[in-house]
């Protein structure tokens, strides 16, 4: 199978590159520099010239605070553009997988959101997204929306190296403790769309619509932050942090809001298309060995 994969050097995007690479599907990877999201109505010609047979979009704009003063161009990206996609994907009857996120709830449920749960986005960056999801249901039958959640890897800029960043350099940090949800991993991610994109080469596959992703485990950003924080030290990465706090979400101000429950249910893509959750502790060691290799190469190679 052809496959276009868009996005192709964001965190989830490289890794699907790594994995669909060592398969029999011919991929090809566009980044920003061959099709700039912001420009739409190149989106047409560049997609008619390569002529897919399936399209992953990983890209979109991801900076939640910043959206709230860029709030027309995170639309044009999250939403206008994703629009064109399923446009032309419903043209050219090929299938489209699309990335979106847990922000598109508003984080006030008891317990984890499943698909069938009312969307309810609060900030730019939420909205756009939803509207991007809506592009999609509204004009293209044949496609997989999944959402994913505290995504961390290798590659890009995440929560994980955030940390880990000040952590080299603070001796006190301070880390929310109230917002929960379950991280996952971008290679893990890239593992489920593979497994995805089998089984819709399947003649029979009718199971389109959203479905949630995750990694196994709930957990919260100030426990996360002491797991890798924990490894990273067990690794051999000298760190001044002495003082790792917990604090509650309205000690820490920000732009846009953050939904305090971002957990959720994937009860769907485990039933209907048999894709197991892997706990996102599997892979912090490869993150974690990462950063440091990148910023501390001495520890490494010790």
């Amino acid at each position: 199978m052809k496959i276009l994969v868009i996005g192709a050097n964001g965190q989830v995007g490289s890794e699907v590159i790594l994995q669909f690479g060592s398969t029999q599907h011919k991929v090809i990877a566009l980044t920003r520099k061959e099709l700039d999201c912001v420009h739409v109505g190149e989106v047409n010609s560049v997609l008619s010239s390569i002529q897919p047979e399936l399209i992953i979009n990983a890209s979109a704009y991801t900076a939640v605070d910043k959206a709230e003063e860029e709030i027309r161009l995170a639309h044009i990206i999250n939403a206008e553009f994703v629009g064109q996609l399923a446009q032309y994907c419903g043209h050219k009857k090929i299938p489209l997988i699309h990335l979106s996120t847990d922000y598109v709830f508003d984080g006030n449920k008891e317990g984890a959101y499943n698909e069938t749960d009312i969307t309810c986005p609060q900030g730019a960056y939420a909205k756009s997204k939803r509207a991007g999801e809506l592009a999609i249901t509204s004009q293209l039958q044949e496609h997989i929306i999944l959402r994913v959640s505290w995504v961390f890897g290798v590659y890009g800029n995440n929560f994980v190296k955030t940390i880990l960043k000040l952590a080299s350099s603070r001796s006190e940090l301070k880390v929310v403790a109230d917002q929960w949800g379950r991280p996952t991993a971008a290679r893990d991610i890239a593992r489920v769309l593979l497994a995805i994109v089998s089984k819709i080469n399947s003649p029979s596959f009718k199971d389109w619509g959203i479905y949630h992703y995750a990694g196994a485990g709930v957990t919260n950003w100030y426990e996360f932050s002491r797991v890798f924080i924990d490894l990273a030290r067990n690794k051999g990465m000298m760190l001044p942090l002495a003082h790792l706090s917990p604090i509650k979400t309205e000690e820490y101000v920000t732009k846009a809001a953050r939904p305090k429950n971002s957990v959720l249910d994937t009860t769907k893509i485990e039933q209907i298309l048999g894709i197991d959750c892997q706990s996102w502790k599997n892979y912090l060691p490869e993150v974690v060995d990462g950063f440091i290799e990148q910023n501390f190469p001495r520890v490494v190679n010790a």
